[in-house]
């Protein structure tokens, strides 16, 4: 009998001692500033939590890997770039602006690198028109101007050059064999529209002004080009490679 008495009390003291060191454990995984478990520790006094202690273990771990990962998924996030990110030169002019999402380009892009360029990405893909200007931006003049979706790239033209002609002196290309090509001006006004096939123009192709409206529309078909403001019908010839105010 006194063996066994001695051996219930060495066996209560280490199981008093196991909970002790569990109920440190227990305390220092709760944040004492958290209302939310400075709730829980009230609801759970020191008898109460013995016989709960597996669940209440459990749930304190459960919790601490949860806020760990939304830690981690933080710091993640503040590492990627986000918005958009202007980059100047020692000058303090603009040589970049890119937009991102999540470390994707999406938005408004420009870059100035011994030419300004401009465009739009959608999800880290092309898409939209990019134009490569001549100058200053501001100025309108645009070298050559590219459509593109999903990256794919559909035309591309030279407004600087081709705008000031009823033909296309260095004319559209496109990889695909039929394509109808509408390019707008800088201002969004549409400049030019029609059907292009291999490269070349058919049927009817209409030039338009830069402030809205028509200004002529060439028949490849008839070779003839007809200006609605004086009524008047001129041969693609007689037009050559005249000039024109838009």
């Amino acid at each position: 009998m006194k063996n066994s008495s001695i051996f219930l009390i060495f066996f209560g003291c280490q199981n008093d001692n196991i909970k002790n060191q569990e109920i440190k454990e227990f305390n220092k995984a709760y944040n004492p500033n958290d209302p939310e478990e400075l709730t829980t520790l009230h609801q759970h006094d020191s008898i109460k939590m013995y016989g709960s202690w597996p669940l209440l273990k459990e749930s304190v771990n459960s919790r601490i890997k949860n806020n760990f990962d939304s830690t981690q998924k933080s710091v993640i996030s503040k590492t990627l770039k986000q918005g958009e990110i202007i980059t100047r030169n020692q000058d303090n002019s603009i040589v970049a602006i890119k937009n991102y999402a999540n470390d994707t380009l999406d938005g408004y892009y420009f870059s100035y690198e011994g030419m300004q360029k401009d465009g739009f990405y959608r999800k880290g893909k092309k898409d939209g028109y990019f134009r490569t200007y001549y100058d200053d931006k501001k100025d309108e003049k645009v070298m050559l101007i590219a459509h593109y979706k999903h990256d794919t790239l559909m035309w591309y033209a030279h407004p600087a050059s081709d705008e000031q002609y009823i033909y296309n002196p260095k004319g559209f290309d496109s990889p695909f064999d039929s394509i109808y090509i509408k390019v707008p001006f800088v201002n969004g006004e549409i400049w030019y529209e029609g059907l292009f096939i291999n490269n070349k123009e058919v049927g009817l192709h209409t030039i338009y002004k830069k402030a809205g409206g028509i200004y002529a529309i060439a028949d490849y078909h008839k070779s003839l080009v007809y200006f609605p403001d004086n009524s008047d019908t001129l041969s693609l010839t007689e037009c050559g490679y005249k000039k024109i105010e838009l």
